[in-house]
C-alpha cells in the first residue's frame, strides 16, 4: 500500500485535507500529514500533496522517499458553497480571505471562471496585509477560521476550507487503484458535486514568475515601447522608450492600475477594444503624437497572464494620413524555394500586371501583407499610394471615417477642417484591406459602390468623389461561410475575387524552414548563430498553426536563450511536445496531413500505456500544451480506426490500440 502524504502550512488545514482523503479512500489508503508551522525533521510518504509551491524546495530536502511523487494540491468549491456567494450584490467590492494571498488569488480565478456578476474580488491575509479599515468592505468572503477583523466587515461569508480537486482523486487512482472500478465511480459523483473549474491560478503560479522575468528581459532589448499588464490591468514592465515618451520615471508606474494614469488612460480605452494579436493607428492625446499601437496575450492553459502593448511612435508618424504611403516589400523579400511558395509567386506576379481586384486567401502570419506589398510594387501602380488598413482593428464608426474621411463639423470630436479618408489619400494606387472578412454590412456595402461605381461619399457629404484605385483584400476566414451566414455580402466577395491567390501555410512548404530560419536569424542580427541539426528536425514535425509569424516568434526566443550552436534546450518549451524520433509512418488515409502526423504519434504515444476516453485524451493532449479540439480529435481517430491502428468502444473500454498500433509505437518509440 502506497503512502498518501499532505504537506500544509497550517495545521487547521491539514486536519481537514486528511479527512477529505481519507473519505474519499476509507481503510484502502496510508494517509500520512505534516503541517510546516510544526517544523518537521523529515517527511515521509510515495505520494506527496501540498498546498503551495512555496513548500516545493522544503518538501524535496525533507523528504526520505527522494523518488516520491509531488502533486500540488489544487483547490476547488462545492456547488453548496458556492450558492453562499451567488447573494452578494453584482460589482460589489468583496474581500477574499485566507492564510496567503498565494492562496487567496487562486480562489480569486476560480471564482472568476463561475460567477457571472463581475465582482470585484480583492485577496486579504492578515498576516501579510495591513488592517481593514471599518466600512472599508461591505462583504468579505473567508477560508479560514478566527477572522479577527469580522467586525470591520458588514457580511461575512465563511465556506470552511476548500475542496481537494477531483483531478487529484483521478491522479491518485490512476498511480494505486486503475483496476479498481468502483473508484472511478465514486470520482464521477464526486464530480457532480463540484463546481467546474480549470487549472487555477496557483497550478501555474511558477509559470507566471518565469513568465514575467523573461518578459521584463525582453522588452529591454525591444527598440518600440512595451508595457507589460497583469491580469488587472496593472503595469508589470515597462522599457525605457516608454519612460522618456511619457516622460515618467519607470519606478512611478511600476505597479499601478493603467486605467488610473491620466497619461495612459487614452491608450488603455484603446487597447480594450483592439482585437487580441492586433495593430492599429492611433493618435496618442495626452503626448500629441501617432502610434502604431500592437496587442498581444500572454497565456497558459487559456488563463490570461499578461497583456503586451507595443508603442511604435517611428512608424506611426510613417502613416500620418496625409503623407503618401510607399509599399516597403518586394517579391524578392519573399524567402523559399520549395515548389509550393515558388509557384505562388509566379501566379502573384502575373496578376500584378493587371488592375483587377485581388483577394489574398491564407491562415494567420503566412505573410498576406507581404505578398500585398509585391504585388503593388510590382505593377503600373508603384510609384503611387500605398496604404494599408485593417478592417478588425477599428470600432464601426472609425473604420468608415478612415476609408471615407468626413466632411468638417461632422460629429462631435471632428477636425474642423475635416478628413480625407484612405481611399482618396490613395488616389492612383493600392488600397490593401486586410482581415476583410471582419468588416461590417454597412462597410461592405460602401465598398461595393467603390468598386462598382469607383467613387466615394464622405461622412456628412453631399457630393460624390472619383477615385482610382485598386483593390488588393485579405482574410483567413471562409467568406463563401460567411456568406451562409449572412455577414458577408455575396455580390462585393465576387466583386474582390477577380484574382485569388491561395497563400500556403507553412506546414505546407516545410522544405523553406531553413531558409526562413536563417533569414529570422539575420533579420535579428543573429546571423552567426547555427541551428543543430537536432532542432531543425524537431522544428520539421511541429504544427506552425501560427506559421511565419510563430516561426520568427520561435527563432528570437532561440537566439536569445543559446549561444553560437542553437541546440534542444533553447527551444521553447511548447515545442517539447513528443518524442522526435516518432514520426508515424503511417499510410495515411485522404485527411491526415503532415502537421496531423504530430497527432498520430502523440495518440499513439498515449494509447500505448493504458487505453482512454476522449475527454481524457483532450486533457492529456492540453496538459502537454498541443493544440486539439474534440472535432479534429474524432476525425483522426475515424482515419486510424480505419487503418487497424486504433479500436473504438463506448462507455469505460475507451480508444485503445490494437496490435498494429502497439507495433508501430514500438518500432518508432
Amino acid at each position: 500500500m502506497k503512502k498518501i502524504t499532505i504537506v500544509t502550512i497550517k495545521k487547521i488545514a491539514l486536519d481537514a485535507y486528511t479527512q477529505q482523503i481519507r473519505g474519499f479512500f476509507g481503510e484502502e489508503a496510508s494517509v500520512l500529514g505534516y503541517a510546516m508551522e510544526d517544523n518537521p525533521l523529515v517527511i515521509q510518504g510515495d505520494i506527496v500533496l501540498t498546498t503551495s509551491y512555496f513548500l516545493l524546495q522544503s518538501i524535496k530536502r525533507k523528504l526520505v522517499n527522494t523518488n516520491a511523487e509531488i502533486l500540488h494540491m489544487s483547490g476547488t468549491f462545492s456547488k453548496e458553497q458556492f450558492n453562499q456567494i451567488s447573494s452578494i450584490p453584482s460589482r460589489e467590492k468583496v474581500l477574499v480571505v485566507n492564510s496567503t494571498k498565494e492562496i487567496a488569488h487562486d480562489c480569486i480565478s476560480q471564482f472568476k471562471q463561475n460567477i457571472k456578476n463581475d465582482l470585484n474580488f480583492v485577496a486579504y491575509s492578515e498576516e501579510e496585509d495591513k488592517k481593514i479599515l471599518p466600512g472599508e468592505y461591505d462583504y468579505a468572503i473567508t477560508f479560514i477560521e478566527g477572522f479577527q477583523q469580522r467586525d470591520a466587515v458588514k457580511h461575512v461569508i465563511s465556506l470552511g476550507i476548500r475542496k481537494i480537486h477531483p483531478y487529484i482523486f483521478e491522479h491518485i487512482i490512476d498511480l494505486c487503484y486503475a483496476d479498481d472500478v468502483g473508484k472511478f465511480e465514486k470520482l464521477e459523483q464526486y464530480k457532480k458535486k463540484m463546481v467546474p473549474v480549470n487549472y487555477s491560478l496557483i497550478e501555474f503560479g511558477n509559470v507566471a514568475s518565469e513568465w514575467e522575468e523573461i518578459l521584463n528581459n525582453i522588452i529591454f532589448l525591444t527598440e518600440s515601447g512595451v508595457i507589460v499588464l497583469d491580469d488587472n490591468d496593472h503595469i508589470k514592465g515597462m522599457n525605457g522608450y516608454i519612460a522618456d515618451l511619457f516622460q515618467v520615471g519607470k519606478s512611478q508606474y511600476y505597479g499601478r492600475d493603467i486605467k488610473e494614469l491620466f497619461d495612459l488612460k487614452d491608450l488603455y480605452d484603446f487597447v480594450i477594444r483592439l482585437g487580441e494579436n492586433k495593430e492599429a493607428d492611433f493618435y496618442l492625446k495626452s503626448i500629441e503624437t501617432r502610434a502604431i499601437i500592437k496587442k498581444r496575450i500572454v497565456q497558459f492553459y487559456g488563463y490570461k497572464f499578461f497583456t503586451v502593448i507595443f508603442v511604435d511612435v517611428d512608424r506611426g508618424r510613417k502613416r500620418l494620413p496625409e503623407q503618401k504611403m510607399k509599399a516597403r516589400f518586394t517579391f524578392d523579400d519573399i524567402r523559399g524555394k520549395s515548389p509550393t511558395i515558388t509557384r505562388v509567386i509566379e501566379i502573384a506576379r502575373q496578376i500584378s500586371y493587371s488592375d483587377n481586384p485581388v483577394l489574398l486567401l491564407g491562415e494567420t502570419g503566412t505573410g498576406k501583407e507581404l505578398f500585398a506589398n509585391s504585388i503593388h510594387n510590382n505593377s503600373q501602380r508603384a510609384s503611387k499610394p500605398f496604404i494599408a488598413v485593417n478592417c478588425a482593428a477599428f470600432p464601426e464608426n472609425l473604420l468608415e471615417s478612415e476609408l471615407f474621411g468626413y466632411e468638417p463639423g461632422t460629429f462631435t470630436g471632428a477636425l474642423k477642417s475635416g478628413k480625407k479618408g484612405i481611399f482618396e489619400l490613395a488616389d492612383g494606387g493600392t488600397v490593401f484591406l486586410d482581415e476583410i472578412g471582419d468588416a461590417p454590412l454597412s462597410i461592405q456595402a460602401k465598398l461595393l459602390r467603390v468598386l462598382q461605381e469607383k467613387e466615394i461619399r464622405k461622412i456628412g457629404g453631399e457630393e460624390n468623389i472619383p477615385i482610382d484605385v485598386r483593390i488588393i483584400s485579405a482574410t483567413n476566414k471562409d467568406l463563401k461561410k460567411l456568406i451562409s451566414q449572412e455577414t458577408f455580402r455575396k455580390d462585393l466577395y465576387y466583386r474582390l475575387n477577380t484574382f485569388t491567390v491561395n497563400i500556403p501555410p507553412l506546414r505546407e512548404r516545410i522544405d523553406d524552414l531553413e531558409i526562413l530560419i536563417a533569414f529570422f536569424l539575420e533579420e535579428g542580427h543573429y546571423g552567426y548563430k547555427k541551428v543543430s541539426s537536432e532542432v531543425l528536425a524537431i522544428l520539421r514535425k511541429c504544427l506552425w498553426e501560427g506559421n511565419l509569424r510563430e516561426l520568427k516568434n520561435c527563432v528570437d526566443y532561440m537566439a536569445f536563450m543559446s549561444g553560437d550552436l542553437i541546440e534542444k534546450d533553447a527551444l521553447p518549451e511548447e515545442y517539447f511536445i513528443i518524442k522526435p524520433d516518432i514520426t508515424a509512418e503511417i499510410e495515411y488515409a485522404e485527411g491526415i496531413s503532415h502537421a496531423d502526423q504530430i497527432i498520430v504519434s502523440f495518440l499513439l504515444e498515449t494509447l500505448y500505456y493504458r487505453p482512454m476516453g476522449r475527454e481524457r485524451i483532450l486533457r492529456t493532449a492540453a496538459e502537454k500544451k498541443i493544440q486539439l479540439t474534440e472535432h479534429h480529435l474524432k476525425r483522426i481517430l475515424k482515419i486510424m480506426s480505419e487503418k487497424d491502428y486504433v479500436t473504438i468502444t463506448k462507455g469505460r473500454g475507451g480508444i485503445k490500440l490494437t496490435n498494429k498500433g502497439i507495433e508501430m509505437y514500438e518500432k518508432k518509440g
